[in-house]
């Protein structure tokens, strides 16, 4: 068994979300696989960090992967375009 602890950086007020997860593996090279294709899908067009550690608690692979200040400033704009709950309530009538 496997460990992997993700830190993404946020654009908003939080700054960061923590997750951790197991992940099941017979090898440090199939656990790898697994933990960096989970932690692209984690990160989408953020930052982040992340750390896969073994059963004994030794580190078998880490990456930290930042975004340009293009890519950063582009998602802050995608953010803010997301319409809220509230939002969609009050163009239909009933917020």
């Amino acid at each position: 068994m496997f460990y992997l602890q993700c830190v993404v950086h946020r654009g908003c007020v939080s700054g960061i979300a923590l997750d951790t997860e197991q992940l099941s593996a017979h090898t440090d090279a199939e656990a790898i696989i697994k933990a960096e294709a989970r932690f692209v899908r984690l990160l989408g067009n953020r930052s982040g960090s992340a750390v896969l550690k073994d059963d004994a608690g030794r580190v078998v692979w880490t990456l930290r992967r930042s975004m340009s200040l293009d890519a950063s400033a582009e998602a802050r704009e995608t953010e803010q375009q997301i319409p809220q709950a509230s939002d969609i309530r009050a163009a239909q009538g009933s917020g």
